[in-house]
């Protein structure tokens, strides 16, 4: 009888884990179209500079966006480690 509560617990507790998983499958799933998304707007702008043949413009945007990813990272980072400390008080 125990045994077989034993193995029920284990069976949900895997259970509970695939579906952790599948979450975080689904999320990475996400994030990676979303990125996709993005590279594929950034090269139809790119194409579009080019065929225009505004260098300064394209230049212009390549900083725009290296620092909207710079924010990215750092408003991410910042949320990461207030969590964090909020977690730890």
């Amino acid at each position: 009888m125990l045994l077989l509560l034993l193995l029920l617990l284990l069976l949900l507790l895997l259970l509970l884990l695939l579906l952790l998983l599948l979450l975080l499958l689904l999320l990475l799933l996400l994030l990676l179209l979303l990125l996709l998304l993005l590279l594929l707007l950034l090269l139809l702008l790119l194409l579009l500079l080019l065929l225009l043949q505004q260098l300064l413009l394209l230049l212009l945007l390549l900083l725009l966006l290296l620092l909207l990813l710079l924010l990215l990272l750092l408003l991410l980072l910042l949320h990461h480690h207030h969590h964090h400390h909020h977690h730890s008080q």
